[in-house]
């Protein structure tokens, strides 16, 4: 990919952009890593949102109760109230820690392992003539 920019940039008469080979070749991980970084944030929000629900659970359980009435009749419990349960919450948000931990980390192993790819391509371009004369002369 980046012989191509080198053969437009010799037809143009100009140096090869670096940044440009760079971008052309590791895009789509430093994409994907900033996506995953974004939800990762975006998860990290449920947990205190998540407490303040539970904290309301236990305060409307801690309140004055009314006596329950028993009826023969099956009531399904909607969304809503599904959410309101402080149970429910807290697996909500054991799962959304999780999610966020998993997130981050995804994000930083893959801006890690490219740059340590862009570090070791560099390293070699730079090196390149000396390890060519290197093994011309030992061999």
């Amino acid at each position: 990919m980046c012989n191509l920019l080198k053969v437009a940039a010799q037809r143009a008469q100009r140096r090869v952009s670096l940044w440009r080979c760079y971008f052309r070749s590791c895009w789509l991980r430093f994409s994907l890593g900033g996506v995953l970084k974004l939800l990762g944030d975006c998860v990290g929000l449920v947990g205190p949102l998540g407490i303040s629900v539970i904290i309301d659970y236990v305060a409307k359980l801690q309140g004055p109760s009314s006596l329950l009435e028993l009826s023969t009749t099956v009531h399904y419990p909607t969304w809503e109230e599904l959410y309101c349960n402080g149970y429910v919450m807290a697996v909500v948000v054991f799962l959304s820690a999780l999610a966020q931990g998993t997130f981050s980390q995804s994000s930083t192993h893959l801006v890690n392992v490219e740059g340590i790819h862009l570090k070791g391509a560099l390293q070699v371009l730079c090196t390149s003539p000396y390890v060519y004369r290197a093994r011309e002369f030992l061999c």
